[in-house]
């Protein structure tokens, strides 16, 4: 599916939903995560899902290198520290053409609004 999804110039929109995080699927799921990294078509992401730390961090990473990404919708998601930061840098990079950003229920904490609000 990676390979598919990083080599397509048609495809616009993606959400995610239901992605496996646990072990056995870590090869399965770098090669999804490198797949949206490589495409340079997609203009929105939807994320609905309670993702770990881990994935929510990786699928931010992900994001930062396409750069026709227009809108993010980023619902129901756990961001530690870290993965706030590398959201901030995914909104202040300029590498995107962001126009439209959702943040809900992303049980951010404290820790993780000072992660944003740095920088």
């Amino acid at each position: 599916l990676g390979y598919f999804i990083g080599r397509s110039t048609k495809l616009q929109e993606i959400e995610i939903w239901n992605l496996p995080e646990h072990e056995g699927r870590e090869q399965q799921m770098h090669a999804f995560l490198d797949g949206l990294a490589r495409n340079q078509s997609i203009q929105r992401v939807q994320v609905n899902e309670q993702l770990g730390e881990y994935l929510s961090t990786a699928i931010l990473r992900a994001l930062g290198n396409m750069k026709q990404l227009e809108e993010l919708f980023y619902n129901s998601n756990n961001l530690d520290s870290n993965g706030c930061s590398v959201l901030r840098t995914l909104l202040e990079s300029g590498a995107c053409k962001l126009k439209e950003f959702w943040l809900y229920n992303g049980n951010i904490g404290d820790d993780g609004v000072a992660a944003l609000a740095s920088g």
